[in-house]
């Protein structure tokens, strides 16, 4: 039996601006060319050099493939392809965001401050928090949408010299991709499980309708996805490589479940805000922390108020949660 062609996968850590650890830029070198994700545009000349270290400059690049749209690993990626001649892959819902990344810094600075006015933060830390940004504010220029190749769930792409599987793979954004490949059992994911700390969940806008994203159940369900898939080694988007993958979704389960029960017994002690349910659940309101901390408890939320265990309303501009009905939890409860 032959040998199947394991990808070759090299890690570029990339220093991100006001995040907690380096984006990994992965390098695939067998043809073409691929780098999946940019990191932050704050990040260029290490990448540069990195890259020129690696013994693949950036003209050398045929195509980046990226993960998802947030800015630590896409803020770089317009001005990449634009120095290198390089096609540009991703999700569809990724597009507007990377292609004009000043006007979605705007847009991510509005979604935290109504987010944050919603949950009861004092203005300081709002502005504060904002100001951290993992990219300044001459981002790139805007590229036309057209340029970007658009892939989805279970597409092909050839990649670094081997055929990879895409993966939509929601939870850490709406956008997010992984890519698989069977043969050799290696899974790039992103932020989709990181070995050292918990998966960011982020803030999402509403969608159309007003309808509320179901970001806590699009993870869960990411999660039991790639635990039933057969992968001996996943390359994250932050920190090192990981190689037991199911026992490591069985732990973010169990937290996952831990943490929603915790909340809901927060609220029904009279944890009424989204951030009083933050201190409640020991998550920093300090501006370094606060956007993780408003994803958080805006999943949180979503996911009890959804399946009935807390109601919601607002009073003054603020929500409010108050006790509901009885139920499960994450992983005991689709």
């Amino acid at each position: 039996m032959t040998t199947p062609t394991r990808p070759v996968v090299k890690v570029i850590a990339v220093p991100s601006r006001g995040a907690l650890e380096p984006v990994n830029v992965l390098l695939l070198p067998g043809e073409p060319v691929t780098l999946v994700d940019a990191g932050p545009v704050a990040g260029e000349a290490h990448l540069r050099a990195a890259l020129v270290a690696a013994g693949h400059p950036l003209e050398t690049v045929h195509q980046v493939i990226l993960t998802q749209s947030h800015p630590d690993h896409a803020g770089l990626a317009v001005r990449l392809c634009a120095g290198s001649g390089a096609r540009l892959l991703a999700h569809p819902d990724a597009a507007t965001a990377v292609v004009d990344p000043t006007t979605a810094r705007r847009f991510r600075a509005d979604l935290i401050a109504r987010a944050g006015r919603a949950a009861g933060t004092p203005a300081d830390l709002l502005a504060a928090a904002i100001a951290l940004d993992p990219d300044p504010p001459d981002a790139p220029p805007a590229s036309p949408s057209a340029a970007i190749v658009r892939i989805g769930d279970r597409g092909r792409v050839l990649a670094g010299g081997v055929d990879w599987t895409v993966l939509h793979t929601p939870g850490p954004s709406r956008d997010h991709l992984s890519l698989y490949h069977a043969a050799s059992g290696t899974l790039i994911g992103g932020d989709l499980l990181l070995r050292d700390r918990p998966t960011p969940l982020a803030l999402e806008p509403s969608g159309a309708g007003g309808t509320r994203p179901h970001t806590l159940a699009d993870l869960v369900s990411s999660w039991r996805r790639v635990a039933r898939l057969t992968i001996r080694i996943t390359w994250p988007g932050h920190g090192p490589a990981i190689r037991a993958h199911r026992m490591l979704v069985a732990r973010r389960l169990a937290a996952a479940r831990d943490r929603v029960r915790a909340a809901r017994a927060a609220v029904e002690a009279g944890s009424t805000t989204l951030l009083e349910l933050a201190a409640a659940l020991g998550l920093s309101a300090a501006p370094p922390d606060l956007v993780a901390t408003l994803g958080e408890v805006v999943a949180v939320g979503d996911w009890l108020v959804e399946r009935g265990w807390c109601a919601r309303s607002v009073v003054e501009g603020t929500i409010r949660l108050r006790p509901g009905r009885s139920d499960p939890s994450p992983g005991e409860q689709g």
